[in-house]
């Protein structure tokens, strides 16, 4: 992968890309901005490579799939940025999410407990929009939060 050479204005514009990505998406539910912030190609990859699996992109609508299942679960989560740092077409963010199990997380019932959860992110920006993510969430705390430890894995598939 070739890095661009960004200027201040583009860097800027792409933290702010990730920041609607984080407040507009995650934080309100509006999965239609998924489509003006992820591109078309989208791919995440995850947080444990499978090299039985063959990584695609996924695109915006598998995402948004996966979004409304996630809140679904946690209605009121909220994602917090507690750090970002940007250079050329990168943005690397560390956030912090709190929310109430409230509904169903593959298979789990609700709890109504009150979780913490921790990640962080690579983004890579082409063309004004995320095509790419790196992303690391400690699933094991939020397993052990729930009372499920051997729950299975929660990824974007």
């Amino acid at each position: 992968m070739q890095a661009i050479k960004a200027t201040s204005n583009q860097t800027e514009n792409n933290k702010e890309i990730v920041r609607r990505f984080v407040k507009e998406v995650w934080n309100e539910g509006r999965l239609d901005v998924a489509d003006e912030v992820l591109a078309a190609n989208y791919i995440e990859h995850p947080s444990t490579p499978d090299d039985a699996k063959k990584e695609e992109p996924h695109g915006p609508d598998v995402m948004k799939r996966f979004v409304q299942m996630f809140r679904g679960a946690f209605p009121d989560m909220i994602f917090t940025i507690e750090h970002m740092v940007a250079e050329d077409d990168k943005v690397a963010i560390h956030l912090v999410g709190r929310g109430t199990h409230e509904g169903e997380l593959h298979g789990l019932p609700a709890t109504g407990k009150r979780v913490t959860i921790g990640g962080a992110a690579i983004h890579r920006i082409e063309g004004n929009k995320i095509v790419e993510t790196y992303q690391v969430v400690d699933r094991l705390s939020l397993r052990e939060q729930l009372g499920a430890p051997q729950m299975g894995d929660i990824d974007v598939e």
